[in-house]
């Protein structure tokens, strides 16, 4: 039975506000041979990207090397996040596996962590998944964990975008709070806003080069690895589009879209983030640092958004 306007008026003011530009931060590790955690970059970081005027913080992600932190670090480093943020801005705390069992126990750290909610990622690797699989997967976390979730779509893991009946049937649910979209299908896109407005769920776009045609369709804002080195600029893009200023919103859309079009890995992200000034340390093995092509190419970019340092450039 669809839910009353009274009734989704409730559960709006028991959600999380979830708007703007949400990074999805790196996770800094040390230099040496341990690659363990850094934690007083990661507390760096965090004061960067509140200084940048970011709308909210999302550690142990895809671009936070998730897959590589044990679950003890990927609490540790949430934990550290909301200590750092000090309330000034939501952390959703990642809690992303193939499965619901240890996605729940990463939602369940995440909560104790103080996270204010979670970003959980469709089910992936195992197949066949089912929409049933999908719908469940999702709907025990959120009833598990007893924490706000974030539901993820990420068709390049996943195989395929999670149908929109499921969406519409985890809407329904009262801690399923926003949907995180990473797919380039526009269709998929439209219909999913349209869904997530009639629930009053949260729509953040996960695709950079689809930020701006998603406000434009009704987004609330967005989740990318581009925000972690350019996040006053993004903050700076969704202000200009909330404020009806359309046309500086597309000029710096097409400013920075060669930024965007580097892709969202963390060895291009924390290459970028070295080159002007906030080394993060490098990513974790198996992946390897940008070598000097990559980097290369990334001070081109960063250099065209006037993002180098001062000493860089002269």
């Amino acid at each position: 039975m669809p839910k009353t306007e009274y009734e989704i008026e409730l559960r709006n003011l028991r959600k999380p506000e979830l708007k703007g530009i949400v990074v999805p931060m790196v996770t800094p590790f040390k230099s040496d041979k341990s690659q363990d955690l850094d934690k007083e970059r990661l507390r760096d970081l965090v004061d960067f990207l509140i200084g940048s005027k970011v709308h909210g913080l999302m550690p142990c992600g895809g671009t936070g090397e998730s897959v590589s932190l044990s679950q003890e670090e990927n609490k540790r480093v949430i934990e550290l996040t909301v200590e750092e943020a000090r309330g000034r801005v939501p952390v959703i705390g990642g809690a992303k596996s193939p499965g619901t069992k240890l996605s729940i126990k990463l939602a369940k750290d995440a909560k104790d962590a103080g996270a204010d909610g979670v970003l959980v990622i469709g089910p992936y690797y195992n197949e066949p998944i089912t929409e049933q699989g999908y719908y469940e997967h999702f709907r025990a976390v959120a009833e598990e964990a007893d924490i706000p979730v974030l539901a993820y779509n990420l068709p390049r893991m996943q195989g395929r975008d999670i149908p929109l009946s499921v969406i519409s049937r985890l809407a329904e649910l009262e801690n399923i709070v926003a949907l995180k979209n990473a797919t380039s299908n526009l269709l998929h896109v439209t219909e999913a806003i349209a869904i997530c407005k009639k629930w009053g769920m949260s729509y953040m776009q996960g695709l950079a080069p689809m930020f701006l045609p998603s406000l434009a369709l009704g987004s609330q804002g967005s989740i990318t690895s581009a925000l972690n080195i350019a996040p006053a600029l993004f903050v700076d893009l969704f202000n200009f589009f909330v404020n009806g200023d359309t046309e500086s919103a597309r000029d710096l859309n097409e400013k920075l879209l060669p930024l965007m079009k580097l892709g969202g890995s963390a060895v291009m992200v924390k290459a970028a983030l070295e080159i002007i000034g906030h080394p993060m340390g490098p990513p974790r093995q198996p992946l390897m640092p940008a070598d000097d092509n990559e980097k290369r190419k990334i001070a081109s970019v960063l250099s065209a958004l006037n993002l180098m340092p001062i000493q860089a450039t002269t």
